[in-house]
């Protein structure tokens, strides 16, 4: 387990003159669940490029790109409410038991440490 916490960040340019205007975002999200194993970010831009090329024709282009990183958590803590209390956390070999209950198939919270 671990704090969980959610950062963002942006940042910004625009400018042009009269014929032509341009803009450029970059963004980054940073959430960090619950669990060690459990993270999402997210790093996005934004480019639009606008040019008035004659007074009656205005032409331009937007671009946008994402790129996301996720990882996820085997379980979550609800498990632990259906799960039923007698089961074997760990295999003979010291390993631990997937599905610690026979017949269930809640996986065992310790995957997530």
């Amino acid at each position: 387990m671990q704090n969980a916490n959610v950062q963002n960040y942006s940042l910004s340019v625009s400018g042009g003159n009269e014929r032509t205007k341009a803009y450029m975002s970059l963004n980054y999200s940073d959430e960090r669940g619950q669990y060690k194993a459990d993270n999402y970010k997210v790093y996005s831009t934004v480019v639009r490029v606008e040019n008035q090329a004659a007074r009656w024709l205005r032409a331009g282009t937007n671009i946008q790109g994402p790129y996301v990183d996720r990882s996820m958590a085997y379980v979550n803590l609800n498990n632990a409410l259906r799960m039923y209390p007698l089961g074997k956390l760990y295999n003979d070999d010291g390993s631990i038991n997937s599905y610690p209950v026979d017949g269930s198939r809640v996986y065992n919270l310790l995957l997530n440490s």
